[in-house]
């Protein structure tokens, strides 16, 4: 059996987007001026510090793999003039067994960014690890495309075959992050702090624990406590370290899942709404740690990220926007450092 071993994020990943403005951070340099802005390569001094960073502003993007964005990546280097280098991207053989497991289904390149979704909750992300055994230590990889399947049927979706599991985008989709990716810096074995949805995981986010939790607080009704563990906020402003949280939806902050945010209590006047950050942005006036949260066209019931249909081509728009918003405000070269965990 075939299985996609490199398929990372298990159905659910954070794309975490950190900018940073550095005076260095150096990425792969490139022979060529086609690909990005025409500059060709990153530049900097590589013998930047932790001293040479003034902001640092993170992102947390949905649903998506690895291997499904950045896994052509090496054949987007070679193309565009970039130096080789070793990276794990998608195995030649990458492929799934099929819903009946008579026949495999091969890693594709997807025809559109109209993708429908698949479930990244607790017990389809063990499944999409080891479809037979999902408590099992042993990573078989091996149910993507049954879950896929599973989850179109019972939501009445129409790739009920699956297929959509194993589509992967490249850079003539996503010419945006991967010239970023390319000019900057990237990580190509970082994976989910859990095998669950969003809720869990935007925990190990900005805690670094979910204590206990494997579903969103209150899915069992009798279990609804907050959680207690501090926050990298509470650690910033224990060390007088500025900080904001922009939030693009109005939906609550994923701060209020800890007790000193937790309803009722009032949120300190560092949750701002995204309009904010390029106000901030444009007057020099951003924290020196800040969080974008939230979807973009969020909606009730739904995680917010990549996975909705246009999902990828929206939030990359968005990415742009508060890109320009940041580079245009100040003098040092504006960088960013990618990252996928």
């Amino acid at each position: 059996m075939v299985s996609s071993s490199n398929l990372r994020g298990y159905a659910f990943v954070f794309l975490v987007l950190v900018l940073l403005v550095l005076c260095g951070c150096q990425g792969l340099q490139s022979s060529s001026p086609t690909s990005g802005n025409g500059n060709g390569n990153g530049g900097g001094n590589s013998n930047s510090s932790l001293k040479s960073i003034n902001h640092i502003i993170f992102m947390a993007q949905e649903n998506r793999s690895f291997d499904t964005y950045f896994g052509q990546l090496p054949a987007y280097w070679a193309a565009n003039g970039y130096p080789s280098q070793p990276f794990a991207g998608i195995p030649a053989n990458a492929a799934n067994p099929s819903v009946d497991g008579t026949t495999t289904v091969n890693a594709y390149h997807v025809a559109t960014e109209c993708i429908e979704n698949l479930s990244p909750s607790w017990n389809e992300s063990h499944q999409d690890w080891n479809r037979y055994h999902p408590s099992s230590s042993t990573p078989k990889m091996d149910g993507f495309v049954f879950n896929a399947a599973k989850f179109a049927i019972d939501e009445g979706l129409a790739d009920r075959a699956g297929i959509r599991a194993m589509g992967y985008y490249d850079g003539s989709d996503l010419n945006y992050y991967y010239f970023m990716a390319s000019n900057f810096a990237t990580s190509d074995q970082w994976f989910s702090p859990a095998l669950d949805r969003t809720q869990v995981n935007r925990m190990y986010l900005l805690a670094a624990t979910s204590q206990g939790y494997v579903y969103p607080i209150g899915t069992n009704p009798a279990d609804t406590p907050p959680l207690t563990a501090p926050t990298i906020f509470d650690a910033l402003q224990k060390a007088g370290v500025s900080w904001k949280i922009y939030q693009v939806d109005s939906s609550p902050t994923y701060l209020t899942m800890f007790q000193p945010y937790a309803p009722p209590a009032q949120l300190p006047p560092n949750i701002v709404p995204i309009s904010e950050f390029f106000n901030d942005a444009q007057n020099g006036t951003l924290p020196a740690v800040a969080m974008i949260e939230g979807g973009v066209q969020h909606r009730p019931g739904r995680t917010s990220g990549q996975q909705r249909p246009a999902g990828c081509r929206v939030c990359r728009e968005f990415n742009q926007r508060a890109q320009r918003a940041h580079e245009q405000s100040f003098v040092e070269r504006f960088r960013f450092h990618l990252d996928l965990r």
